[in-house]
């Protein structure tokens, strides 16, 4: 603690704790790079995706020289930093970095910038304390930090000195009492002896009330504004944006909003501020209807919650999405024959729903979701509608945001084991390019394969009456003889099974609503290891997890064999003889 207090006494001399942060993305970012060669690492999650796509784009419109680097773990992070670091002094980390201590972890040299572009939250206070060499880029318009103050983490002063510098001192101490006893009268020594008590006292209880106030502080782990936001705020203060740039930002966006990691709430807020921009780049072009048939256009409006309708069939969207599959109870006879009797009440027939949508009559496709809508509250659909954006170029189809973010997902987390990390991330790189029609369709196609291997998944885990109600949390296990299981070998799919559960399993007993889900999936058959993942429960509304703080002390208590080398706190890889002993820890830590 005194060696970092003395590192961060930079940080007590300032005025205040915004210039923690930076905030002017132009002055404190932008122009302190321009001129320099970057290093910039990207994790594999569609927001970043789509952050280093605008940030790409304003590199090469200054003729910026960068190398890039896709990351998937904490692993991965190190080695891209061992091999590329040494060439540059200024490193740009999106999604990925925020969370953990980077200058123990990467060991930089002292005249190397970390400039975190990173929605992870809680941000580690290491990183957030030091200024010299980490630089944290937030939105200070749209989120707030609850900070512990600096004292109560960091011996500083003289007065903390003494406590944070007890220990390292106490050899010296009892040397230096060996030689004065000799030489002190008497009745000093009691004297010594008591300034000696009250110091340790004064450390043990500093260290307690340190304790709490980071356990307070790292409790929670959720997420803040999207990256690719704040990218395109960046390039329009910069003014370079331009409708492609507004459009990756809007994927970042979708991106969190359908993999759960922000609430409605937060997606309204920051879908308003897009529309904004939405209304200003995208006006009616006066340059005759040529220019218009060019350009890329994007709109805003109410859409169904339905993946990938719009390029699938809409009974199979139907049955494999989420929202209706839980509705309806599709795993089951019964809902089956609801959801044929749902299509008979809107009046589209079975010959039609099987087509792909972009086959179907156009009135029918002009009309099915006003159709969906009226009959929506007969069979307990009330969220089916809810705000989209989308885009079209040309005579293309229109294509939603959500689902551009399930086919760069899909695109990322590829089942296919031949494309390296690297392959996956460039060819998701390359399908956001307007052009790349063939790359957008192959990402589709494996977002249709990935949600039904989900679907069936779900209903595999139900049929079985797998979910186990472990008292303090329900758990279940992807079998290795499962069709589905290389879907499962990354923790973004994982999670979306285990939200997909979490709320089928919820909507058929109603027992286990205010308990979290825990996961867990074969990884490498090889080594013997699995994949534990952790959701909250479905009443919380923040969406907000603690799991990822009970893996820890789970991990610690039961001493198994763990590694933690994701960048989302909830995700913990063991080895798959140590599952049981993690969940009796895991059991125990969350009674408390």
């Amino acid at each position: 603690c005194v060696e970092k207090a003395r590192s961060f006494q930079t940080w007590q001399c300032g005025p205040g704790w915004n210039e923690m942060f930076v905030e002017n993305f132009k002055d404190e970012f932008y122009t302190k790079i321009i001129n320099q060669r970057l290093l910039i690492l990207v994790a594999l999650e569609a927001d970043a995706l789509c952050a280093c796509k605008i940030l790409q784009s304003l590199l090469h419109a200054d003729n910026v020289q960068y190398t890039l680097v896709p990351v998937d773990g904490i692993g991965s992070l190190q080695r891209a930093f061992e091999e590329h670091g040494d060439q540059v002094k200024h490193v740009v980390m999106i999604n990925c970095g925020g969370g953990v201590d980077i200058l123990d972890i990467l060991q930089p040299q002292q005249d190397v910038t970390f400039y975190l572009i990173d929605s992870h939250r809680p941000l580690f206070l290491d990183n957030i304390f030091n200024q010299d060499q980490v630089r944290l880029m937030v939105d200070s318009d749209t989120e707030t930090f609850e900070l512990p103050e600096f004292d109560d983490i960091y011996a500083s002063g003289s007065e903390d000195d003494d406590v944070g510098s007890d220990d390292e001192d106490k050899e010296d101490e009892d040397e230096e009492e060996e030689q004065s006893e000799s030489e002190e009268p008497a009745e000093k020594r009691p004297r010594r002896k008591e300034s000696q008590h009250r110091r340790q006292r004064r450390k043990r209880l500093w260290l307690r009330r340190r304790e709490e106030i980071q356990h307070k502080y790292y409790y929670y782990a959720y997420r803040g504004t999207a990256s690719s936001l704040l990218m395109f705020d960046l390039s329009w203060k910069l003014s370079k944006d331009n409708v492609d740039l507004l459009w990756y930002g809007i994927v970042g966006l979708a991106d969190q909003y359908v993999h759960c990691l922000i609430d409605r709430e937060k997606y309204v807020t920051d879908a308003g501020n897009v529309h904004n921009h939405v209304l200003r780049l995208c006006r009616s072009d006066t340059e005759g209807a040529a220019a218009s048939i060019n350009s890329r256009k994007i709109g805003f409006d109410n859409e169904l919650c339905l993946t990938l309708y719009r390029h699938w069939t809409l009974y199979d969207s139907l049955y494999h999405s989420e929202y209706t599959s839980c509705r309806f109870k599709v795993w089951t006879v019964k809902g089956q024959k609801k959801l044929q009797e749902f299509l008979a009440e809107i009046g589209i027939p079975l010959t039609q729903c099987k087509q792909k949508f972009s086959c179907m009559d156009v009135e029918v496709k002009t009309n099915v979701r006003e159709w969906i809508t009226k009959s929506s509250q007969k069979y307990g659909l009330d969220d089916i509608m809810f705000g989209s954006f989308h885009t079209q170029f040309g005579y293309c189809n229109k294509v939603r945001a959500e689902d551009m973010a399930h086919c760069l997902s899909a695109l990322l987390h590829s089942p296919d084991k031949v494309q390296s990390v690297s392959d996956n991330f460039h060819e998701a790189l390359d399908a956001l390019m307007r052009t790349n029609t063939d790359l957008l369709q192959k990402g589709l196609r494996l977002a249709q394969d990935q949600q039904i291997a989900i679907s069936c998944q779900v209903k595999s885990f139900i049929d079985m009456r797998q979910p186990i109600n472990a008292g303090q949390f329900v758990y279940a296990h992807v079998d290795m003889s499962m069709p589905y299981v290389r879907h499962f070998r990354k923790s973004t799919t994982l999670f979306q099974v285990g939200r997909f559960l979490m709320n089928a399993w919820n909507l058929t007993t109603k027992r286990a609503q205010a308990l979290p889900f825990v996961l867990s999936a074969p990884m490498d058959a090889e080594l013997g290891t699995c994949l534990i993942v952790g959701i909250p429960s479905i009443l919380e509304e923040q969406h907000k997890s603690f799991l990822g703080r009970a893996f820890e002390h789970a991990a610690a208590r039961s001493q198994v064999r763990a590694k933690r080398d994701s960048f989302d706190a909830a995700v913990i890889e063991l080895k798959m003889d140590d599952r049981m002993e993690f969940c009796d820890a895991l059991s125990h830590v969350l009674s408390l």
